[in-house]
């Protein structure tokens, strides 16, 4: 009986599982473009710095893990 239950649970795990995956798909291929958006002026590419953009990675990265000796 125990079996049973068991399995009955799992099929029904499974098919909701098909289920959840199988709409999202759907809202997927449904969705289109929205307006395009108006971004204040503050942010806009003039007013900012290239100040956090990372240096080009021209070598990889040298890490050492050995603790350093007393």
């Amino acid at each position: 009986m125990k079996k049973l239950i068991y399995v009955v649970f799992a099929l029904l795990a499974l098919s909701a599982c098909t289920r959840y995956s199988s709409s999202g798909e759907k809202l997927y291929l449904d969705s289109r473009n929205g307006v395009k958006i108006q971004v204040p002026y503050p942010l806009t590419i003039e007013n900012m710095t290239n100040f956090y953009d990372l240096p080009p990675q021209n070598q990889n990265a040298q890490v050492s893990i050995t603790t350093p000796g007393l």
